[in-house]
């Protein structure tokens, strides 16, 4: 239950930073775009995180599927970059206004997704 309760925190913090800082994730990502190799840090993280999700809660039902089914993609997503980082490059080629509308429907859904969770699972 705890992982939940995290899990519908970090979607909304995160959806609102994305909505509210969407220039400066935009720089972020274009330069972690640019430069692959300052993915690898992020990627040591979040590849524990995702694991941990995915052993401590396999949850197949209700609204706690959607917390499962991100810790496998956090967990897959980040073992696919520490072992093939050169396919970033493949996005290098995004602009910072590209990458802030990309981030500012990204944001829009975690917000909301988030949003939805801090209901079920806190309130």
């Amino acid at each position: 239950m705890v992982i939940q309760k995290v899990a519908a925190l970090f979607f909304l913090v995160l959806g609102l930073s994305y909505l509210l800082n969407a220039r400066l994730w935009a720089g972020y990502a274009k330069t972690l775009l640019d430069e692959p190799q300052r993915l690898l840090p992020i990627l040591w993280v979040t590849l524990p995180v995702g694991l941990v999700i995915v052993f401590l809660h396999n949850v197949w039902s209700g609204w706690a599927i959607i917390i499962t089914l991100a810790g496998w993609i956090i967990s897959i997503k980040s073992a696919f970059y520490l072992l093939f980082p050169q396919v970033v490059k493949l996005f290098s080629g995004w602009s910072e206004d590209a990458l802030r509308r990309y981030l500012l429907g990204g944001g829009v859904f975690m917000t909301v997704l988030g949003a939805a969770l801090v209901y079920r699972f806190l309130l």
